[in-house]
């Protein structure tokens, strides 16, 4: 919806059908070129301390470090998939009220060499769904950069899910 929001105002300022290429590069703007958020409660992913692991019990196992308002948070991350285990850890350690909607199945290789990958995150019951896209050196590094985009924008939609932190931003 977001987006296709953005398509059609396109269609309507140029009073025309929209091309493929533009479309593209409407959403190459709006997500994978767009700079990180800068705001001071932003969530930052520090892509040096990520660190595959092992578990038994899990097919994807990470650790992680998130920063957001100047607190660091090192999570051992574990689970189906990239996405869902950063947030499980997320939500255990930090309280959070946010679950994976989607995720893409693995993150898609660019002629770079780079990936890509598409997160969607929900808050509670009634929430807009917030998305983030991210390119990465390694499918792992696109996940958690686009799941760290849809928290920033999850931020924006819904405050209380993310903590006393967004909720002090707000007032």
């Amino acid at each position: 919806v977001e987006f296709s929001q953005r398509v059609q105002a396109q269609a309507e300022a140029k009073r025309e059908k929209v091309s493929p290429a533009t479309i593209f590069a409407l959403f190459k703007s709006d997500y994978l070129d767009r700079a990180d958020d800068a705001a001071a409660d932003a969530f930052r992913l520090d892509g040096r301390a990520i660190a595959e692991t092992t578990s038994p019990k899990a097919a994807c196992a990470f650790t992680a470090s998130l920063v957001r308002g100047g607190r660091e948070r090192h999570l051992a991350c574990a689970g189906a998939a990239p996405a869902a285990a950063l947030i499980a850890a997320l939500n255990a350690d930090a309280g959070f009220d946010v679950f994976v909607s989607h995720e893409s199945a693995e993150a898609a290789p660019e002629p770079d060499g780079g990936f890509v990958a598409y997160v969607e995150l929900t808050a509670g019951v009634a929430s807009s769904p917030a998305f983030g896209v991210a390119r990465g050196s390694s499918p792992l590094v696109a996940t958690l950069s686009a799941t760290v985009r849809a928290l920033n924008r999850l931020r924006d939609l819904a405050p209380a899910a993310l903590g006393d932190s967004a909720v002090a931003r707000a007032s």
